[in-house]
């Protein structure tokens, strides 16, 4: 890196081992860092991506089967995020309503039993 210049982590949310920051403080190099980047940065990033159909890779799944993507995901076997199907909601509130079964308010705090 140039002398002057900044180097920003972003996301990053590991250690870095060994660190040794003599070589930034002797070049001026700043070190900052961001979980996802400001606003502006972000939309960049997101219009790039449209821009050239980069995509992330995801396994959409039916909120039916979160126990078992959660079951995965403690036992290390996913590949990809799991993102939940929202149409899956409404399809199960709309089998829930018309098997006549009525789902009390839960009280904060409580647990709901189905």
């Amino acid at each position: 890196m140039k002398p002057g210049s900044t180097l920003v982590v972003v996301g990053n949310m590991m250690e870095f081992a060994a660190f040794n920051p003599g070589p930034l403080v002797f070049n001026r190099i700043a070190l900052a860092g961001s979980l996802i980047g400001g606003i502006a940065d972000t939309q960049e990033v997101l219009d790039l991506c449209a821009e050239h159909g980069i995509r992330p890779e995801i396994e959409l799944i039916a909120i039916a089967d979160i126990n078992d993507a959660f079951e995965r995901i403690k036992n290390e076997d996913v590949r990809f995020r799991h993102v939940i199907d929202m149409a899956s909601l409404k399809a199960e509130r709309d089998a829930i309503e018309r098997d006549g079964k009525v789902l009390p308010a839960p009280t904060r705090g409580d647990p709901v039993n189905r």
